[in-house]
């Protein structure tokens, strides 16, 4: 039986001209000669696993004793963050979901991978515009590109087809993002869900959907819980652009396991094995591709 394919590479070519772009000589007068290392060690990681990284704190804590070069885990996530200010890293990728990636570095990525039969990336994360040669320079490889949605749906590329839904150019998105947000402002928030770099606002339509899916359970019950949950474990939080996901697993394991049934409204106090659920969450959050 063959192995399945992984998503990232042995090796990646590293630019001889690197040293000197402006962004790179700013960050090293920021963060010296061990700074320059861990970011070479980031990148390694980033393409050793596929074309981005979940930047939290446990990540940040293994680069920091991976790359033993006396830099901490604070360290490290300050770098992150002057590598996301240079632009070196997307913003709003980082902002949104607290991954770390860029256009360039999904431009050697899908190159490197041009032998493949698939080159299956996240949507929400991709960056590259499927019309321009510069981002992907052949038909061939277009329709090789399968998008995967953050929700697990996928959309493949037909390389034949030059008006792509998914390639949407810079000005498209902008419109997008404020048709999104206008249909957001448009439905009654019924939950503020803490998050790392914010608050996720569950509203009237995302809490009908849970209501519909879970029937047989309290899904009020089931927030407030997590809600308090979040507040006193602050560690557990995610980023605003992952909390959708954690809320339906949440929810989800509380009605695999009957907690908050309705069948049990007179006095049933919730019960959680935190560590049970944390191990389940981090384990289908990263089959999702968080």
């Amino acid at each position: 039986m063959a192995r399945p394919l992984k998503d990232g590479v042995d090796y990646w070519n590293e630019d001889c001209y690197f040293y000197s772009n402006n962004k790179i000589r700013l960050l090293r007068s920021e963060f010296g000669a061990n700074g320059m290392y861990m970011l070479n060690y980031i990148l390694c990681e980033i393409y050793k696993e596929g074309y981005y990284a979940v930047c939290d704190k446990d990540w940040c804590g293994l680069v920091s004793d991976g790359a033993v070069c006396g830099g901490s885990p604070n360290f490290v996530e300050e770098l992150i963050k002057g590598c996301v200010r240079r632009s070196f890293f997307d913003k709003r990728v980082f902002d949104t979901f607290g991954v770390i990636t860029s256009r360039g570095i999904q431009k050697r990525y899908i190159r490197m991978l041009n032998k493949r039969v698939e080159i299956r990336m996240i949507k929400e994360y991709f960056l590259l515009d499927l019309n321009d040669p510069n981002d992907v320079p052949t038909n061939e490889m277009k329709a090789k590109i399968v998008l995967k949605s953050i929700s697990g749906t996928e959309n493949p590329i037909n390389g034949t087809n030059n008006q792509v839904n998914d390639s949407i150019k810079t000005q498209s998105k902008v419109k997008e993002s404020k048709v999104k947000e206008s249909k957001v402002k448009k439905s009654k928030v019924c939950y503020r869900i803490p998050a790392i770099n914010g608050e996720f606002e569950l509203t009237q339509d995302f809490y009908n959907e849970l209501t519909h899916t879970y029937s047989d359970t309290d899904i009020d019950g089931s927030l407030k819980k997590m809600i308090s949950f979040l507040n006193a474990n602050p560690a557990k939080k995610r980023y605003v652009g992952n909390t959708k996901a954690y809320i339906e697993l949440w929810i989800g394991t509380d009605a695999e396991r009957g907690v908050h049934s309705k069948q049990y409204q007179g006095g049933y106090e919730a019960t959680y094995d935190i560590d049970s659920f944390e191990n389940l969450s981090s384990a289908a959050l990263d089959e999702g591709g968080f």
